[in-house]
């Protein structure tokens, strides 16, 4: 049995080619009126084939198969014995805006994207220091916090629109440099600190990192 459906269930009446003729035919749904091939003989080695679109829908992968192609849109059974029926399914897809189909993944990416470019990101991070330190404090009057970061030359090096928000409370303070150092002042109580940092690759995928600190107030740092 073979049938063609959308990634979110919809069944799609689709066309499916074969190097064995009597596998050829058109996918229904799964129920009364399946597509169903069989042979008087048992058969090995059926490859399916695919077409590259179904109205606004495209390919984007085969299930159910012994293996696979999703550049040639194929579907190998290796051995079908005689009376047995294997299930297989072409799933179809549509891009949303913004997005183009890469045949050769058989995905949606960003339309400025390269179909079948590979990631130039190494996958090892963007952050590469977050340090917090309480500095001096004033009677009553709370203690300032410094904040020092640094982001891996790896992750400057490959991702673009490169940017990072330092969240200190209910605030957020934007960081539009690589690496700095600056001061939160009059703090009353611990405070948590988070470090977003986000960039695309040269795919177009959007990488992010948070990390997490706190700057602990010191009530025996006193500053006269």
């Amino acid at each position: 049995m073979v049938r063609a459906q959308t990634l979110t269930g919809t069944p799609l009446a689709v066309p499916i080619s074969s190097n064995i003729p009597a596998y050829s035919g058109t996918t229904v749904n799964w129920g009364a009126g399946n597509y169903q091939v069989s042979s008087a003989n048992a058969q090995s080695n059926i490859v399916l084939t695919a077409p590259s679109m179904s109205g606004s829908y495209n390919f984007s992968s085969w299930t159910g198969c012994t293996s696979t192609s999703a550049s040639n849109r194929t579907c190998t059974i290796t051995s079908l014995p005689l009376g047995l029926a294997v299930q297989v399914a072409a799933n179809y897809l549509m891009c949303a805006s913004g997005e183009t189909y890469c045949s050769a993944t058989g995905s949606c990416i960003p339309s400025s994207a390269t179909c079948g470019a590979v990631s130039t990101y190494d996958g090892s991070g963007i952050i590469e220091k977050f340090d917090t330190q309480p500095s001096s404090r004033i009677v009553n009057k709370g203690q300032n916090c410094v904040i020092d970061w640094q982001l891996k030359q790896s992750a400057i090096n490959t991702l673009t629109n490169l940017s990072c928000v330092v969240n200190p409370g209910a605030t957020s303070i934007n960081i539009t440099t690589t690496s700095g150092i600056f001061t939160k002042t009059n703090l009353q109580t611990t405070t948590e600190y988070r470090l977003n940092c986000s960039g695309l690759d040269n795919l177009g995928t959007l990488i992010s990192e948070t990390k997490i600190n706190r700057c602990l107030v010191n009530p025996t740092i006193q500053e006269l």
